[in-house]
């Protein structure tokens, strides 16, 4: 069961986000609604704990299976929806470079000057890769 819990007015999702990244520059998908990119990752499962869900989803996302992942950063991320309040922790690691990708869903990989005009999300974790900040970083608040 994925970490999606409903509150009050609020939904609190954990979730990860891997940057992965190829020859050619990084991996992103897309959004549920098409109209934003994201990293690989997804929903933390009960039980399961980030690094656990990172390497479970960079290989349902991408047939890759990396034993290798370094701790980047927590971002939390505040928004809302029509009818309630979105609350979401993401626990961000990266991998070693791949050469390869053999995508199971929808992923591109995208330089970073593509990724300038690109709408991705979370925007802080695009702002600090584009600055060459996402190391410096151990926890960042998004409201």
């Amino acid at each position: 069961m994925d970490l999606t819990i409903p509150l009050e007015n609020t939904i609190l999702n954990i979730r990860v986000a891997v940057i992965l990244q190829t020859g050619k520059g990084l991996v992103l998908g897309r959004g549920t609604d098409k109209s934003y990119h994201h990293f690989v990752g997804g929903r933390v499962k009960a039980g399961e704990t980030s690094l656990q869900a990172a390497k479970r989803e960079l290989q349902e996302e991408t047939g890759l299976e990396i034993d290798k992942f370094e701790f980047i950063s927590v971002i939390e991320n505040f928004w809302k929806e029509k009818d309630h309040d979105v609350q979401e922790i993401c626990f961000v690691y990266k991998t070693d470079k791949v050469e390869k990708i053999f995508p199971k869903v929808d992923l591109q990989e995208f330089t970073k000057e593509e990724m300038k005009d690109i709408d991705i999300r979370p925007i802080v974790l695009k702002q600090l890769i584009m600055n060459g900040d996402i190391e410096k970083i151990s926890h960042h608040i998004v409201k």
